[in-house]
């Protein structure tokens, strides 16, 4: 049994709406890692279907935590509740959809160990089902990116989708948003706060199987 009064050294943030069918993909994935040192957040948003009961049956493990919100307040409403209740130094944003790979966890752990202070998210490739890969196009090596070196590798993509390990400390300054813009608006007050770091390193894989998915737009080669 974990030591709660220890914080882990990373926090799963997964936010549900009537994803009641993933919730074991999402969930075992995670506690299938080798690196065992973590939470995970599961907060759900309004459902109408069975994914508190699907999430219950792992709450036995004292690392799997559910958060209820009354009524469906969106997916980044969502998040900041699992900010306000996360204990790590690090917040993954592993979302419903998504499955950690094999040792995910792991490498992870390496990348933020060894990026500097000033990196606030330490981000990796995000692998699809489709079997192809972003950010697109993709880099094919690490970076670490000042404000506007940042700006100048987004401009350049036409896919700025990526899998985000977020430094807590992010949180005390900016949230995310939870207008129709998403995430845009954290990940550019981020930037303009701290380093961007890229990896290329595969930590996690997402399915695209999901009928209630925000954009259903492939990702590129």
């Amino acid at each position: 049994m974990p030591d709660l009064s220890i914080p882990p050294r990373f926090s799963l943030v997964v936010p549900a709406f009537n994803r009641a069918a993933m919730m074991p993909r999402v969930i075992e994935s995670a506690l299938r890692q080798d690196f065992r040192d973590f939470e995970l957040l599961v907060v759900d948003d309004g459902s109408s279907d069975e994914t508190v009961a699907a999430v219950e049956r792992y709450t036995s493990d004292a690392r799997v935590r559910l958060i209820r919100h009354s009524v469906n307040r969106g997916v980044c409403a969502a998040r900041n509740t699992a900010i306000d209740h996360a204990r790590a130094p690090w917040l993954v944003m592993l979302d419903s959809d998504f499955e950690l790979l094999p040792g995910g966890l792991a490498r992870l752990d390496a990348i933020c160990a060894s990026v500097a202070s000033d990196v606030g998210n330490a981000a990796t490739t995000c692998c699809w089902d489709t079997g192809k890969t972003t950010p697109s196009p993709h880099p094919g090596r690490d970076l670490t990116l000042a404000y506007p070196d940042y700006l100048r590798f987004v401009a350049g993509l036409r896919v700025s989708e990526w899998f985000n390990c977020i430094r807590r400390e992010v949180f005390d300054q900016i949230r995310f948003p939870t207008g129709r813009a998403y995430e845009a608006g954290l990940h550019l007050g981020l930037a303009k706060r701290w380093r961007f770091h890229f990896s290329c390193a595969q930590v996690a894989l997402i399915h695209t199987d999901a009928t209630n998915r925000i954009t259903a737009s492939p990702p590129l080669a």
